[in-house]
């Protein structure tokens, strides 16, 4: 965990298809593990925002901070002709340009 006030930061590894089509992953904090949703179509370095589980905040409200979890989508080593096939199906579906906003600046 990194502490960033009373917010906690930390990194969640998913793979492909949990980032892909969602999914439950279990992500520990610091009083225990809990189920986080991961919705479909999440994006590498995506943030997700757990409210209540970081650190106890300073005076006597006793609220806490937020868990702020960052989701890094870890690819899987594919076979040619696995790589192939899933190269032909995005083929037949719009991509977004993922550098469209660099050559805007």
């Amino acid at each position: 965990f990194e502490r960033d006030g009373a917010d906690l930061r930390t990194e969640l590894p998913v793979t492909l298809l949990e980032a892909i089509a969602g999914a439950e992953v279990p992500v520990q904090t610091p009083t225990g593990t809990l189920k986080l949703r991961v919705r479909p179509n999440t994006q590498n370095g995506q943030e997700i925002h757990v409210a209540g589980k970081g650190l106890p905040k300073p005076g006597r409200d006793g609220g806490r901070g937020d868990l702020i979890v960052r989701v890094r989508v870890v690819l899987p080593h594919l076979d040619e002709k696995t790589r192939d096939e899933i190269a032909s199906l995005l083929a037949h579906h719009p991509q977004p340009d993922p550098r469209a906003e660099r050559r805007s600046h």
